[in-house]
């Protein structure tokens, strides 16, 4: 167990601090040895959080306190620090441990009219004095640093372009997330601007990723105008209110933890009720890593590129960031040209599109990135409207989505099964013989009879089973 020291300075008390909790014998451990201490002639006290300890003596000597110190506390390390390096060294002591941490986190352009829960996230309607009062937000009292406020009748919190005081959360729809973080990262956060950018990172990005649980029930390319911003930016600033389980105090952080970003600057998203049903509570589940599995981690990196697609400037890297995700889903590996079309659309296995459908727009759609990327083009000199095709290659990476949670093929290796037995379907064959019969060898009773196919089929082997 390894502890920071800080020796008492003029008025102030010395303190160790444990980075990371306790187990029971070790707080059994320290008790004994604040007795020890105490028998020596300190004074000393527990923190009521259970973080470390505080101690004082008159005649203080910092070698000789250090010494009986670490006699009484044989079993921890105990590292000095001074008090301007206090996050830093609790972070190095700390390194590679995680501290479980509520997190609230204000989306604007989102008008949310009711709280709910999707998973273990829940988003928080904004206080407006009407249907949501002070006392009816669960994190109200929490945040309200107002004087008074819990007296004025229909009191709303005032928004303006920064968020100074933690009342001001209040405002605006909230997403609350229970994470780990990384224990490094809190405590360094205290000691510089750079390491707070680093810290809202990492809680702005899990909060976004929550938020894509409503873009993908609510937004698409052809209603940009209700897309909300990303999570966390307000004004020019990124906020984020962070409550620790242990080790650091919960405070609002603030930040600008990147140089671009993106603002819609027309409607935002109006949700008025819970979009709960099967498919978007599974996300959820995958989201939440209460699903796990190989399919389950893709998909949920998956999930993300869609969410983080919507906010690139650029039509054509939109287009191009769903392309590419779409065939890290499927994991087409090396499969080109009317093979790797075919898998893509054998990864839908779908009853929304019939296969020859499917395999036709995802053909025409694949002519579109290949002129992007091969011919310089754009989708203004093609003719093509942005909306409409980024809408389509979403659809079908969406509808892939679908395939793996209502199957729940959670494995790699069950995926490609799906895919496989899809292709060797009466229609498919009908399909990819029409389309492209001098590539493709049909019918494929075995799919090993096709060269480009049974690459696949070998490679079967070595996926484990979860």
């Amino acid at each position: 167990m390894n502890a920071l020291f800080l020796h008492p300075n003029n008025n102030l008390c010395g303190n160790i601090f444990w980075p990371t909790k306790p187990s029971d014998s070790d707080l059994e451990n320290i008790l004994q040895a604040m007795e020890k201490a105490g028998a020596l002639g300190y004074f000393v006290s527990l923190f009521p959080e259970g973080d470390g300890i505080t101690f004082n003596k008159d005649d203080y000597l910092p070698q000789v306190g250090l010494a009986d110190f670490r006699r009484c506390f044989d079993f921890i390390e105990l590292h000095e620090s001074l008090p301007h390096r206090v996050g830093h060294t609790l972070g190095a002591l700390a390194k590679g441990a995680c501290i479980k941490a509520t997190c609230l986190v204000p989306v604007t352009n989102f008008e949310l009219l009711q709280t709910f829960a999707i998973g273990k996230t829940i988003f928080h309607a904004p206080i407006n004095g009407d249907s949501v009062q002070l006392r009816d937000h669960s994190w109200g009292m929490e945040l309200c640093d107002m004087v008074d406020a819990e007296t004025i009748s229909n009191w709303v919190p005032e928004k303006q372009s920064a968020i100074v005081k933690d009342a001001a959360l209040l405002g605006y729809a909230l997403i609350e997330r229970e994470i780990l973080i990384p224990a490094q990262l809190l405590y360094e956060a205290s000691d510089s601007v750079a390491a707070q950018e680093r810290l809202l990172s990492y809680v702005i990005q899990d909060a976004d990723l929550g938020l894509t649980l409503l873009r993908w029930a609510f937004c698409s390319y052809k209603k940009l105008e209700y897309l909300p911003n990303k999570a966390g930016w307000v004004g020019d600033f990124c906020y984020a209110y962070i409550i620790p389980s242990f080790g650091p105090k919960p405070k609002l952080c603030s930040a600008k933890p990147s140089v671009l970003r993106v603002e819609n600057n027309w409607l935002g998203l109006e949700v008025d009720s819970n979009p709960n049903d099967y498919d978007i509570s599974a996300l959820a589940n995958i989201i939440d890593d209460v699903i796990t599995g190989q399919m389950a981690n893709q998909v949920k990196s998956t999930l993300r590129t869609i969410g983080q697609a919507y906010y690139l400037i650029e039509p054509e890297a939109s287009f191009l960031s769903l392309i590419y995700a779409l065939d890290a889903l499927c994991e087409v590996g090396d499969l080109r040209g009317p093979h790797q079309r075919a898998w893509i659309a054998g990864a839908v296995n779908c009853k929304a599109k019939k296969f020859g459908d499917l395999l036709s727009e995802y053909e025409s759609l694949y002519e579109i990135r290949n002129r992007l990327v091969h011919d310089a083009l754009t989708f203004s000199s093609m003719g093509e409207d942005p909306r409409s095709i980024n809408q389509k290659i979403e659809n079908i990476l969406c509808l892939v989505i679908l395939n793996i949670v209502r199957s729940e093929s959670w494995s790699r290796s069950d995926f490609l099964d799906r895919i496989l037995n899809e292709l060797s379907h009466t229609e498919s064959i009908a399909a990819i013989n029409n389309w492209n019969p001098k590539e493709i060898k049909c019918p494929l009773q075995q799919l090993t009879d096709d060269k480009g196919f049974a690459r696949v089929v070998a490679k079967r082997s070595t996926y484990r089973k979860d």
